[in-house]
């Protein structure tokens, strides 16, 4: 589990394990897993900065055929539900984690575009080979740190924060030697014996990488899902006895007996009823 601010990055809680005693593995930091549907925001998020897009943009939720290279299958990808659903809404594909039609938006802004939009919001923080279609539906690894990191430009206004659980280091003598502040202020410090005092200005000291529109909208937009969820196949299991979700695929999840939904920016645990779709609807 992490538990993050998303206007500085200061973590407040992380579960990386059960026991310490038993295993030292953190599973938050060290457990690459393939994030899945998880990355489709940040592929609509490029796509509505390249002003290609518009919420309202119709695209046509059809079959399409992939050519991988030589000696490789032509790959075929498929709905979760493996139906078509005609034309859909930018808004509504998203809403619905719709694979065919996220695929069309990655591939019309392009492989190279996207990669290069995942570096710039640092959404992998190692070397990964993101060259690949099945990039778009989430197939390349990456943790639990990374991804809570990353969907914070949704929720602070589209800049990049650092997980940190340091906030400042200062001096026996009072020196300030490390600051993780996201702002500084000038003329905000003054003494009595001042003669006279300015209006103090503060200045921003973070690094937009979406745009504060494309920020709201796609956090509008995820309002509108009904889950985002991140969950184990014991808590599949535990979820379906007490009558919660009726079904889990096989290998949709990306951490451990984490369960959680976007509702206005707030975290809700165990929604009272689900259905299924590309991701996971209430």
């Amino acid at each position: 589990v992490i538990i993050m601010d998303p206007y500085n990055g200061d973590i407040v809680t992380m579960v990386g394990g059960v026991n310490y005693d038993f295993s030292n593995f953190n599973r938050a930091t060290q457990a690459y897993r393939q994030p899945g549907s998880s990355i489709k925001p940040f592929i609509y998020a490029h796509a509505l900065e390249t002003k290609k897009f518009l919420p309202n943009t119709k695209i046509l939720d059809s079959n399409i055929l992939l050519d991988q290279g030589n000696n490789l299958p032509v790959w075929v990808p498929k709905n979760y539900s493996n139906k078509s659903y005609g034309l859909l809404t930018f808004r509504r594909a998203l809403e619905t984690s719709n694979n065919l039609v996220t695929l069309k938006i990655g591939l019309d802004l392009g492989l190279n575009s996207v990669n290069e939009f995942l570096h710039n919001i640092n959404y992998y923080n190692k070397n990964s080979t993101t060259d690949v279609y099945s990039t778009l539906l989430g197939a390349v690894e990456n943790n639990l740190l990374n991804l809570a990191k990353s969907y914070s430009i949704f929720l602070n206004g589209g800049y990049i924060v650092e997980p940190t659980i340091i906030k400042k280091v200062v001096s026996n003598e009072g020196e300030l030697i490390i600051n993780n502040d996201y702002f500084k202020c000038k003329y905000c410090s003054f003494s009595i014996d001042d003669r006279s005092y300015r209006i103090p200005i503060i200045e921003s000291q973070k690094e937009n990488v979406i745009s504060p529109q494309t920020s709201f909208q796609i956090l509008n937009i995820l309002e509108e899902t009904d889950c985002i969820v991140i969950l184990s196949h014991s808590e599949d299991q535990k979820l379906r006895d007490r009558g919660l979700i009726s079904s889990m695929p096989k290998g949709w999840s990306y951490g451990d007996n984490i369960f959680a939904r976007y509702e206005k920016a707030n975290i809700e645990v165990l929604p009272k009823r689900i259905k299924m779709t590309g991701a996971i609807r209430r």
